[in-house]
Formats: C-alpha cells, structure tokens, sequence
C-alpha cells in the first residue's frame, strides 16, 4: 500500500489548492504458465525415454504449486512439488518406460495446481503410443 497526495488543475488551467489524500494498493500474486501444453512420445515395447515440462511463474509473487497424483505405471514425475519464485522455473522430468506394454495408445492427463488465483489447476495431456518398428529391405542397383 502506498499512500501519497495529489493536486489537480481545473480544465481551464486554474490551480486548486486542495490537497487531497491517495490510497494506492498493489496486488502481487504469482501466474503460471506451463510448456509444453501436451507431450506426445512413441516407443517400442520395452523402450524407455524422457521428457521435460517447464512451469514458470510469469507473476510478482511465489508460486506454490504440487502436482496430483498420476497413477499409470508407464509414467514417473519428479519433482512432485515446489515453489517458483517470480520470474522463475522449474524443470519436471517425465520418464516413459513401456517395459510390459501391449502395441496401443495410452493417455493421462499431468495435472498441476498451484496458488495462481485465475489459474488454480492446469491439465496437460499425455499421450504414449507403443509401436512396432518396421524395417523395410534396401534394394542397392547398379545402373
């Protein structure tokens, strides 16, 4: 809160001589903001890889936030929860193993909540499509 004093001049250009007290107050929260939006990733059975999700806070305060519970047994996140501070980011690392996995597509949603008053929860959609390669012959001639 910042509080101070104003003078005003008339339309005209006449000088007031009031004085009159002024009340500012600033509102700091902090505002998240996640990318990528969706991660999309395809693996061989038995395959294993990563991703990375980044949530920033692009507000003037802490961001607190913790992700819900994800339970598939094709996804890991760490970490599960943090503060941001304003300006900052955090990277969460997303380890896809299809260790057991039949051919198929598979999708969850990575829900964060945090203290962002407009924004207090943000789904990002996850998508693992287990597929088989397909190796195709090399036919070499000679012309």
């Amino acid at each position: 809160m910042f509080t101070g004093t104003a003078r005003a001049q008339t339309w005209y250009g006449d000088q007031v001589s009031n004085t009159v007290a002024v009340t500012i107050t600033v509102w700091v929260y902090p505002d998240i903001e996640v990318e990528p939006t969706s991660i999309n990733v395809t693996l061989e059975t038995g395959e294993e890889t990563s991703r990375t999700l980044t949530i920033f806070n692009t507000g003037s305060a802490d961001l607190v936030w913790n992700l819900d519970p994800t339970v598939v047994s094709w996804l890991n996140i760490s970490p599960t929860s943090g503060t941001v501070v304003p300006d900052g980011s955090v990277e969460l690392t997303l380890s896809f193993d299809a260790s057991g996995l039949a051919l198929g597509n598979y999708a969850t949603n990575v829900v964060v909540t945090s203290n962002d008053p407009d924004e207090p929860r943000v789904e990002i959609p996850v998508n693992l499509l287990v597929a088989k390669k397909i190796y195709l012959p090399l036919v070499l001639r000679n012309y």
